[in-house]
């Protein structure tokens, strides 16, 4: 048994697609999340890394961890907003959700 189905570790962010595929669920479904839909689960749910994200909207994987940790959101880039969407194939009105939620979840720490 793996260290991410003891709950121990995270699955690798491939992997996520995957399994919630081969279990016929949404894979939001395998991700616990006390605040809401964030930047990292739409992340994890699209299969992409980090590095490979912040790749797809030409950012350092720096600084995109900083909008995923809430440490710096870039609320008012609008284009920034429609990169994020386009690599995660999902709306912008997505995106602005999750990085509201991953500002919530900053605030509450």
């Amino acid at each position: 048994m793996s260290g991410w189905e003891r709950g121990a570790s995270e699955p690798r962010a491939r992997i996520v697609p995957d399994l919630a595929r081969a279990l016929g669920v949404d894979p939001m479904e395998l991700l616990s999340l006390p605040h809401g839909v964030d930047l990292r689960a739409l992340r994890l749910v699209s299969g992409l890394s980090a590095p490979e994200l912040a790749q797809a909207v030409n950012v350092s994987v720096h600084s995109y961890l900083r909008w995923e940790s809430g440490e710096r959101l870039p609320l008012q880039d609008h284009k920034i907003h429609q990169s994020l969407a386009a690599a995660l194939a999902v709306t912008t009105a997505d995106v602005l959700a999750a990085l509201e939620h991953t500002r919530v979840a900053r605030l509450a720490e």
